[in-house]
C-alpha cells in the first residue's frame, strides 16, 4: 500500500500495489550502476523490484504492509528505474515497542 505524491482526487485514497522482494545482493548490483556503494545497503534495509508507472508517484514513507502488518517505509527509489529502498522496521521492531507506547 501507498500514498501518491499527486493532488488528485486519488491521493487522498489509499492505493495498493503487489511488488516482488529482491535480494540482498539483486537490489546493490542494480544500484551500483547508479553509484551507489554496495556499503550504503545496510540489513536494515531491503528493496522491491520497480512496480509500473505508479512508482514514480510513490510518496517517500509509504508503508510496506505484509499480511497486514507494517514492515517497512520506503526511502530510496520513486523515479528512477532502480529498485525501491525501504527501511526494514522488522529490525527495530523492539525499539519502536519500548518508544511508542
Amino acid at each position: 500500500m501507498y500514498w501518491k505524491k499527486c493532488l488528485d482526487d486519488e491521493a487522498y485514497k489509499l492505493q495498493k500495489a503487489e511488488v516482488k522482494l529482491l535480494g540482498p545482493s539483486q537490489c546493490t548490483d542494480l544500484w551500483a550502476r547508479n553509484n551507489w556503494s554496495k556499503k550504503n545497503f545496510t540489513d536494515d534495509l531491503f528493496c522491491t523490484e520497480k512496480f509500473a508507472k505508479e512508482a514514480c508517484s510513490l510518496a517517500m514513507g509509504s508503508p510496506v504492509v505484509h499480511n497486514g502488518k507494517l514492515v517497512g517505509i520506503i526511502t530510496k527509489g520513486g523515479c528512477s528505474e532502480y529498485p525501491e529502498v525501504y527501511i526494514n522496521l522488522i529490525k527495530y521492531k523492539d525499539w519502536l515497542h519500548n518508544h511508542t507506547k
